[in-house]
């Protein structure tokens, strides 16, 4: 028996799609990404031979290069991939996890190979298992955050009725066996952060109540992050029914159809799952996000509460990833490419670039105004560079453009003794056309702070001074 495929859209309408002939669901023309992501994984088409957008522009950056001394699918990352790396790690517990009331547990990264529950859960990894001998004894490294180190965790915590619901956070280090030909810069990789949640509940309809909370708070990740995506479902289809309703739900508050593959039987310990599908400037499709309503977990791996009279009961349990930092990393670097291949001037989420303002001094006696601005921004958590290197302004303003720097201020003698600014907004620029506005620096911090609202802030891991920053990568390189 094979899987059935449907578009489900916000008013509950439902419109089968044929493997053979999916071009005739007339819906799809309506939504592009949808549109991809169906070519990509019901009729299995994938454009060929087209190279990632990200992994010029990681290096381009600065941000994250590959290592030659390490395995295949292990990174480096520069100071402003590391920076960004933090924030999003932040975002994943600060606006994501900690919202939502999670405990914060840290479990190993190894485990002995032989000890029974990680036999069962790394069995579905199978060949893509890290393994390591340590004094004769084989070890396996974690596949994925979570199962492995909650799970054990929990089976030996004692649980009582009143403890419900409640969510466990892991942010991991996790290592899978990627063929060589499947890793590929930022998108998959050998070595990987994973922030989990796991959500116990109490019984179904508890699990379902979470299951639509965790979507919602990661429906607002992918607006934090900017990120354009296709909505995915795997549902057990006797269970459709009973869930059509809190899909819909969700359907409506995200604003899109999804596709939904109808399963004919349960295979796996979830009957429901979502996936946020972001699509890169390749044409391909990766799962960023992703939540699976589990039936069957907590009796398996021996997880039970002790209910009001007594006894012992399993649970439902929520799994949820935030999606792996790289991926993440990786679906912003594919919009910025998007952008540049509509012809637009590529950006970043503008809490996530890593220098948010450079000012350019005309000469040296402008540099004591820069830096007087530049301590002002930095109180109001701005992050700001200056180009205090001595070479023209058109070539700092071209350096500044080449690092996609957001907003850049030319500091000359009318500066010196005016509170008014001329700002160069990347945002609102063309490739032969800058929009400049005339702004006060109160102005410009109070924009800047806007559009960043609360989102986490570190400041640069560089210094302020151009001159002073190392090269990385050469340009042209």
């Amino acid at each position: 028996m094979k899987s059935k495929f449907i578009i489900l859209d916000q008013k509950g309408n439902e419109f089968s799609v044929d493997v053979k002939n999916w071009k005739k669901c007339k819906i799809l023309d309506k939504f592009s990404l949808l549109r991809v992501f169906v070519r990509n994984e019901v009729a299995g088409k994938p454009p060929k031979g087209v190279q990632s957008a990200h992994i010029e522009i990681m290096r381009k950056l600065e941000l994250v290069d590959y290592e030659p001394m390490s395995d295949i699918g292990h990174l480096k990352f520069y100071p402003n991939g590391n920076l960004i790396h933090d924030l999003l790690r932040e975002f994943a517990f600060w606006k994501v996890a900690y919202p939502l009331g999670c405990i914060k547990v840290d479990s190993p990264p190894m485990y002995r190979a032989q000890y029974p529950r990680v036999q069962e859960i790394c069995g579905k990894f199978d060949v893509k298992i890290y393994k390591v001998i340590v004094n004769g004894e084989e070890f396996v490294m974690r596949p994925s955050a979570g199962d492995l180190g909650v799970f054990e965790m929990l089976s030996k915590a004692v649980i009582s009725w009143r403890c419900f619901p409640f969510s466990v956070f892991d942010m991991s280090h996790c290592y899978r066996l990627e063929q060589r030909g499947e890793c590929s810069g930022l998108k998959r990789n050998r070595y990987f952060w994973m922030p989990d949640i796991h959500s116990f509940c109490l019984d179904l309809e508890q699990g379902k109540e979470w299951f639509e909370k965790i979507s919602y708070a990661y429906d607002e990740l992918m607006n934090a992050l900017s990120l354009e995506y296709a909505f995915a479902w795997r549902v057990v289809e006797s269970w459709y029914p009973k869930l059509k309703k809190m899909i819909l739900d969700i359907l409506k508050k995200a604003e899109r159809p999804a596709l939904i593959e109808l399963l004919p039987e349960q295979k796996n310990y979830w009957i429901m799952k979502n996936e946020y599908q972001a699509i890169g400037a390749d044409g391909f499709n990766a799962q960023v996000s992703t939540v699976q309503l589990d039936v069957e977990n907590s009796e398996r791996f021996g997880i039970y509460y002790v209910d009001q009279e007594g006894k012992k009961r399993g649970c439902v349990i929520v799994h949820s990833s935030i999606g792996s930092l790289e991926r993440q990393m990786y679906a912003i670097l594919e919009r910025a490419g998007k952008m540049e291949n509509q012809g637009k001037l590529p950006m970043l989420p503008l809490w996530l670039f890593p220098e948010q303002v450079r000012l350019l001094p005309v000469a040296d006696r402008h540099i004591k105004k820069c830096e007087e601005i530049a301590q002002e921004l930095e109180k109001n958590n701005i992050r700001v560079g200056i180009d205090d290197k001595n070479q023209s302004v058109s070539k700092k303003v071209f350096e500044a453009k080449k690092s996609w720097i957001p907003y850049f201020i030319v500091i000359g003698d009318k500066e010196l003794n005016s509170d008014e600014l001329i700002v160069v907004k990347r945002e609102l620029s063309k490739a032969d056309e800058d929009c400049k506005k005339n702004m006060s620096l109160k102005q410009l911090i109070s924009e800047i702070k806007q559009k960043c609202q609360d989102m986490p802030f570190r400041p640069m891991y560089i210094p302020r001074e151009i001159s002073k920053r190392l090269i990385f990568v050469p340009w042209g390189e």
